[in-house]
């Protein structure tokens, strides 16, 4: 199993582009449910409370990813490989 930079980039792209959709919601929130949400964090960013939950994931350079996925996938061929 050996993928093509290619392929790689082509599934990183397609990956980037579903996780970079907006999601959409079920439900529909009004007026008072927004502020009431918006007043909550506040008083959570108030008290200290911040939850490592809602920030976004540190961002790396896609050459850095594609490095790092070709030694993974480079591990993943040499465990296949002593199996076999």
């Amino acid at each position: 199993m050996n993928l093509s930079d290619s392929t790689i980039e082509h599934q990183l792209s397609k990956f980037n582009y579903i996780n970079d959709t907006p999601v959409l919601i079920k439900d529909v929130l009004s007026e008072e449910q927004i502020i009431n949400i918006v007043l909550n964090e506040q008083q959570e960013l108030e008290k200290g409370n911040t939850s490592n939950t809602d920030k976004e994931p540190p961002k790396i350079p896609i050459i850095e990813g594609l490095n790092e996925l070709k030694k993974f996938i480079g591990f993943v061929e040499q465990q296949q490989n002593l199996i076999t």
